[in-house]
């Protein structure tokens, strides 16, 4: 809610509050005519406008507290926009050179050297934008909701999952060709299958905060 909109209902609000008592006043001075003093209606005169000056004072505190509430509100939103951008950024990139490291079909050159030299640039990718996304992700947990968390920590889990499925017999040469590339395919489809519902899920969520909505 707005400032001015605050604003415009706490000023209907005491209108009608003191349309209330002037007509409150206006009665006891009519009754007093036959059923009270003037004395009676001094006391009952002043006891409104003690309680007129309390509502006031009241309305004044509600309306800086309301203030100070909505600009704290409206300050995490801004940061949030910001982050979730960035972070949002990162994860494109994480994703599509993890994709382009874990495809099963690639252009090769018949040269081993360069086809070596051009894997390892892959996974070298891999790494570092994984190792970026992380990094800012962990260091800004903590504006993000938790059920938002938990998706991007999965989707954390199973991108560094999938690395090392891929890297591991590529870059060390610790497995036999069959097992190497049985775990690149399975790295490739977690890539394509799992991850890709994982980060369908994560954008609705940033949506969802950033409250965008399908038009």
């Amino acid at each position: 809610m707005k400032t001015e909109e605050i604003n415009l209902i706490l000023d209907i609000v005491i209108i009608i509050v003191g349309l209330y008592l002037a007509f409150i006043k206006s009665y006891f001075k009519e009754k007093g005519k036959n059923l009270a003093t003037l004395e009676d209606i001094g006391k009952i005169t002043n006891k409104v406008e003690e309680v007129k000056h309390d509502f006031y004072t009241k309305i004044e505190i509600t309306k800086k507290d309301l203030e100070l509430t909505y600009y704290k509100i409206s300050q995490l939103h801004n940061k949030r926009l910001k982050l979730i951008a960035k972070l949002y950024k990162k994860l494109v990139i994480l994703d599509s050179a993890m994709r382009e490291m874990t495809k099963l079909v690639k252009t090769v050159t018949l040269d081993n050297e360069i086809d070596s030299r051009n894997e390892k640039e892959r996974i070298e990718q891999g790494k570092v934008s994984y190792e970026d996304f992380s990094l800012f992700y962990l260091t800004h947990r903590i504006f993000f909701p938790q059920k938002t968390c938990e998706l991007i920590d999965k989707i954390k889990k199973d991108y560094l999952d999938s690395f090392w499925y891929y890297s591991r017999g590529k870059q060390y040469e610790t497995e036999s060709p069959e097992t190497t590339f049985k775990l690149a395919e399975a790295a490739s489809d977690k890539i394509r299958k799992e991850i890709y519902t994982i980060l369908e899920n994560i954008e609705k969520e940033f949506r969802n905060i950033i409250s965008v909505t399908n038009e």
